[in-house]
């Protein structure tokens, strides 16, 4: 069996991390680029939630810097990867065809059933060990964005016209991969990993349904 170690797995992650914010710090700098309708509240929230996952990057870069873990994960909750298929969940009603579970664009409905699926058999698979689990989750990280959207919004303007795509669809999937890793990792307490993940999956929802009652933009 390949043998992943832990600090390739912290190394990757970090790196994830740090491409989910520069995503995130480019989509607010692009919503100054294009004029379109957009509620106020949605730029606060935005802008809001940024400054809290740049205040989580800086912390946790510096507690696996200075290899400080938790002392209180000594019983791992065996379900809390299940909020990386939930995240799919909640942010597949931003944009779908006919049901959730399709996309109106081939990669975007690739991404989402891979997405749907492997976290089950990873952790349901017995013969992988928890290094290999979080290097192959951590390896859907990246793969969730892969450019697939291109609806025209303010979103993805830059994107469409840069690769053709956006990358942004999945990010929510990415950022719930990067902090279950941190916790399988103990650089999270279990209190900490479920209001995190919990608040990811659920601003996701509501940014996809702000979304499709056309209440946001």
């Amino acid at each position: 069996m390949v043998k992943i170690s832990k600090n390739t797995n912290l190394l990757i992650t970090i790196i994830l991390f740090t491409l989910t914010l520069i995503l995130w710090l480019k989509t607010l700098i692009d919503f100054f680029s294009y004029q379109f309708p957009i509620n106020s509240l949605l730029i606060f929230s935005m802008w809001f939630g940024f400054l809290i996952y740049f205040f989580l990057y800086i912390r946790i870069l510096y507690l696996v810097v200075k290899k400080i873990e938790s002392d209180f994960n000594t019983e791992k909750c065996n379900w809390m990867w299940i909020f990386i298929p939930l995240s799919v969940i909640c942010t597949s009603p931003v944009c779908y065809s006919n049901t959730i579970f399709i996309a109106p664009y081939t990669m975007s409905t690739v991404i989402r059933l891979i997405g749907l699926s492997f976290s089950f058999i990873i952790f349901f698979n017995k013969k992988l060990n928890q290094d290999l689990r979080i290097f192959l989750i951590t390896l859907l990280g990246f793969f969730s964005l892969i450019p697939n959207d291109r609806c025209e919004n303010m979103f993805n303007y830059s994107w469409i016209d840069l690769l053709g795509a956006s990358p942004l669809t999945y990010l929510p999937t990415a950022i719930t991969i990067i902090f279950y890793s941190f916790y399988s990792y103990n650089y999270l307490t279990k209190k900490q990993a479920f209001i995190i993940l919990s608040l990811v999956s659920f601003g996701s929802l509501m940014l996809a349904v702000g979304h499709r009652i056309h209440f946001l933009w």
